[in-house]
């Protein structure tokens, strides 16, 4: 089912609001997809694009941008460099995580 739906979340991804890539990211990894082959990689990879975009552009939530870190970290496509670069975006957002965003990040790292 998630090969059938990919090209459409890929296609669609950019219209998403940042929730919906976060909740769609956060799905893929929960499904164990492989994000560097198969017909669900496109999407995954256009899921990540778009939501280190909106993490980017301060458009997510703190639990948002925990689940980006946590969704990446679990796809096995969080390197140093990538959250280094959402290091000013987590230190802005410090003091309004819940406990479970700050559990998150800290298994992602």
């Amino acid at each position: 089912m998630t090969a059938a739906l990919s090209p459409v979340i890929a296609e669609r991804a950019h219209k998403m609001q940042p929730q919906e890539v976060v909740n769609s990211l956060w799905a893929f990894s929960n499904l164990n997809i492989d994000p560097k082959q198969g017909p669900e990689s496109v999407a995954v990879r256009r899921l990540v694009s778009e939501g280190l975009s909106r993490a980017h552009g301060d458009s997510l939530s703190p639990q948002g941008l925990s689940n980006l870190v946590w969704s990446m970290s679990v796809l096995g496509i969080l390197d140093y460099d990538t959250l280094r670069s959402l290091a000013p975006g987590l230190e802005s957002y410090a003091e309004n995580f819940t406990y479970e965003a700050w559990l998150q990040i800290y298994m992602a790292h």
